[in-house]
């Protein structure tokens, strides 16, 4: 009995002493990938800021011959291999890429947030694979408040590749679209354009943007309202033949005036419908340039939440009454 025990005894010991062997490999070379990983993305901070491809048109002899591929300059070169090796690693790839936004090396962080949109784009590679970088969601939204513009906007870009799990992004990309920085207002909306429906309570702050003096930020406005399930622009703009056209001015002090009347704005969609005025129709909004952002949203949500179709006029070259 004692030795039919005993000698249970040791085949356990023999597992657990097994089951060790086993996983201490395991747990070192998981170790060894991640500091790879990270001294791999280190690598980066030296690199141009932007991607230089080079040409991609040529002529090849015999036609149509398919074309070599260009030669690379150094710098792209070390790019391509850095990058080549990051998405090979995957998920330790991304997780270095996520560290390095919160580098002290702003040169670094700007890279990072590259390395993230290109490799999760579908562009890197010729068969359009892309990596998942869902898991640096957190990281990427923090960076949205980086002191460092381009590294903002690059970012907002790559946010923009997660799709529809990036939702929880949605309020800092807004709060990008009033950024006096030209850049950083096209990248949130490419940012919420790539969520897609989620972002639908951006809808009112994309509406703004259509106004907005830049005419590549009204492009991506549009676009992003499109991919989001919202109307466009020219949809909004254009009012049926027999629908009823109100103008309405929203000035700085929260009054909104409209024919010879006004009510607050917050609550004009419920004012309007109690007066019976322009059902079912459309509404052109004309706003003062002193009044403040969140007032012009709160307007357009009581709006849309009764039903109303908002189309606009250039309220930025608009001057208050």
């Amino acid at each position: 009995m004692c030795r039919e025990l005993c000698h249970r005894t040791s085949l356990n010991t023999a597992g657990i002493v097994l089951s060790v062997a086993l996983l201490t490999p395991f747990g070192t070379s998981h170790t060894a990938t991640q500091k790879d990983a990270d001294a791999l993305v280190q690598q980066l901070s030296g690199l141009p800021a932007e991607i230089q491809l080079g040409g991609f048109s040529q002529i090849c002899n015999p036609a149509p011959a398919q074309c070599p591929p260009r030669p690379l300059s150094p710098g792209e070169a070390k790019r391509k291999n850095i990058y080549d090796q990051l998405f090979a690693l995957g998920k330790d790839g991304v997780g270095a890429l996520a560290r390095a936004l919160g580098s002290r090396d702003v040169s670094l962080r700007s890279k990072a947030a590259l390395a993230l949109g290109v490799l999760s784009g579908g562009w890197w590679k010729s068969d359009g694979s892309k990596i998942d970088i869902s898991e640096s969601l957190a990281a990427l939204i923090i960076a949205l408040q980086d002191p460092d513009s381009r590294t903002q906007a690059l970012a907002a870009q790559a946010i923009g590749n997660i799709g529809a799990g990036a939702a929880q992004a949605e309020p800092a990309l807004v709060r990008l679209l009033v950024s006096g920085d030209e850049g950083l207002r096209n990248s949130a909306c490419i940012g919420l354009g790539g969520i897609g429906p989620p972002a639908r309570d951006a809808l009112p702050a994309l509406r703004i943007a259509l106004t907005d003096p830049s005419l590549d930020v009204r492009r991506f406005a549009q676009s992003a309202i499109a991919s989001i399930g919202g109307r466009s622009s020219q949809q909004s703009a254009s009012p049926d033949a027999n629908a009823d056209v109100l103008t309405v001015r929203i000035s700085a002090d929260g009054v909104c005036h409209f024919l010879d009347d006004s009510a607050p704005c917050e609550q004009l969609g419920k004012y309007l419908l109690t007066k019976h005025l322009a059902q079912n129709g459309h509404l052109h909004i004309a706003v003062d340039r002193t009044s403040k952002y969140e007032l012009v949203a709160a307007t357009l949500k009581s709006l849309e939440d009764t039903g109303f179709k908002v189309g606009f006029v250039n309220t930025r070259l608009r001057e208050s009454n």
